[in-house]
Parts: structure tokens; sequence; C-alpha cells
């Protein structure tokens, strides 16, 4: 199915003590306290998506003791997932036991988890794992986007909203994932370069800035977004390249001044002066790159000045160009490829 990615299933095991002992442990813990799985609200929400949710959850509280009607509850056919894979969480805490583990592959990594009843492993893997920030986002995942929410994953906090809110405490948490370190733990390297990397959060009104002295071969945006379920994960985001203008007399000959490629989206190329560029910009890989479709980038309020060609030229994606000035330019202003 076209959007859905499934977990790769690697077969069932006997159960290590220390996995076993583990599991019981968080399962206790969450049979104790389900408002542990709670998110924390920093909306505006008339009625809270969660509510109802969690008031099933509250009611398994009277069976909690028994694995048997756990289970049962677990395999309800259309009943809520996360109600679903508490219930066969618990469970294990009320049996006093895990006899088999299932295994899965989450990018590149073994993850244990027990299986229980028919809901989704990746419920139960969210459920069971409630404590890492990454993986616990497979328990809300599908609710979220079927909710129209934005939640935020980082240390011991999952934080709803129903727009874009992101708590500073998540960019930061994030950011410092990055093999980044800036001055003061901060997000700008502070330098005074002909080219930054500025990747805003709309909603924080905070930046992280990275000039291209500092720059590293890794995707900074793809660490903020790591821990953000949501249905557009970059409804919050602006990504820019922001330049000098070069001063009179300078020349800048070099070839795809400013290329977007391998299906990089959301990002914005304004207010950027381009001198006798050969061919000042690329959007698109190459002819037989179509991933490259799921691109997504704005051109405006650019000075296109003496520049040859590619102003941009698009190969794949959604390129939007409006409001750039052109001077003296040679081949062609703006081309797609037919």
């Amino acid at each position: 199915m076209a959007g859905k990615k499934r977990l790769r299933m690697r077969g069932v095991k006997h159960s290590s003590k220390r996995m076993e002992d583990e599991l019981l442990e968080r399962s206790r813990t969450l049979a104790d306290n389900p408002g542990l799985l709670r998110p924390q609200c920093a909306g505006n929400c008339r009625k809270c998506a969660f509510d109802k949710t969690f008031k099933h959850i509250d009611g398994l509280q009277k069976i909690r003791n028994n694995p048997d009607a756990l289970v049962k509850e677990a395999s309800k056919l259309g009943g809520d997932d996360i109600v679903r894979a508490y219930a066969g969480t618990i469970s294990l805490a009320a049996s006093g036991s895990i006899p088999m583990l299932g295994t899965a592959n989450l990018a590149g990594e073994k993850i244990s988890y027990a299986a229980r009843g028919t809901v989704g492993a990746d419920k139960l893997l969210g459920c069971q794992y409630y404590t890492d920030p990454k993986i616990r986002l497979l328990l809300y995942n599908q609710f979220v986007k079927k909710n129209k929410l934005h939640l935020y994953s980082f240390g011991e906090d999952v934080v709803c909203s129903d727009s874009p809110n992101m708590p500073e405490d998540y960019l930061y948490d994030t950011f410092w994932e990055t093999p980044y370190e800036f001055p003061d733990d901060g997000l700008d390297c502070g330098h005074d370069a002909s080219a930054v990397l500025e990747i805003s959060i709309n909603s924080l009104g905070q930046s992280i800035r990275i000039c291209e002295n500092c720059a590293k071969d890794v995707s900074t945006l793809q660490y903020i977004i790591s821990r953000l379920a949501t249905i557009d994960p970059l409804d919050d985001v602006q990504v820019r390249i922001r330049h000098k203008f070069h001063s009179e007399g300078e020349k800048d000959y070099e070839d795809g001044s400013c290329d977007i490629t391998h299906a990089t989206s959301g990002v914005t190329v304004s207010w950027c002066h381009y001198i006798k560029t050969q061919k000042s910009s690329l959007v698109g890989h190459s002819n037989s790159a179509t991933e490259d479709v799921a691109i997504t980038a704005t051109f405006h309020h650019n000075f296109f000045d003496e520049s040859s060609s590619r102003h941009p030229r698009v190969r794949f994606g959604k390129v939007h160009v409006y409001n750039n000035f052109y001077n003296g330019t040679g081949m062609f202003y703006i081309a797609n490829l037919e």
C-alpha cells in the first residue's frame, strides 16, 4: 500500500532473561501509571483528542491482574490501537513472564518486543519502549495523523499540539544529536561567511545557522524532524541559503552555484546575487533521478546578473519562481524538463 512502510519482522525467539526483566519492569510501571503514555498538551484544542483513548485505558484497571482478559482486549478488531497496545503490554505484568519475543528491524537495528493479541507490532513496540524518544512515536503515529496533530518527543516528554508549536527543549535536544558543537551549546556557529545555511522554526522564532566552512555532510533538518509525528513535518520549517552580495569586480564562474537534488523538500532560495554564473541553479540531480519528484522549492527576490543559464532549470519537482530580476542573462531564464 502506497505511503505505508512495512516493518520487517524477523520471526520469534525465546526471550533472554535480561530482555524479559526489562520488558516486565516497563510493563509493571505502565500498569501502575498509564498516564505516562498521555502526551502533555501545548495546543488550543477545544476537546483533547486523547480523552476517549485514556478513558478506555483507565477502564482496564479493573482487569489489570487478569492476563487472559487483557490479551482479549488486545485482540479486539476495530478497537483503539493505543488501548489495545496498552492492554497487551500490561498483560505481561499480569502474567509475570514473557514466553516468546518477536523481533523487528528498525533502521537497521533489531528490537525485541512481546507479541500480544492482534494489535500491530509497531504499536506494541511504541508502547513497550515508551521511554525511548524515537521508538515510542510508533504508538502515536497513526492516531496523530488521523487527528491532524503535532507530536514532539524528547527526553522523558511527549508534547502534543493542534498546530505547529515546537517546544524549545525539543529543538535543542534534537540539534545536539548532530555532530555540530557551537559556542555556548547554541544554534549558531557565529561565523560571518559568504554562504550560510539557515533553518528557521516558525513557531519558535528561532533559527539554526551553519556557515559554509562549518557545514558537514549530514542532514541537519533530518535530525530536527526525527522525533516529530505529524502529517507534514516540514510545515513549521523554512530552509534558506543566505548569500552575501559580491563586491564589485568579484566573479563567480562556478558550475551549479545552488543546486537542489536528492529529493530535498521545503527549500527557499531568496535574496541571492548571481554574478556571471555559468549554470546558476539546477533542480533535480539527473534526467533519471525520478525520486527527485519529491523536491519542493521556491525562488524569489534573486538577482541573476549577466548569468548564463539555469535560472533555475527544473528536471523534477514542484518549484515556485517569482519576483526575480534578470539582467543580461544568456541562454534562457527559466526552463523545465519535458
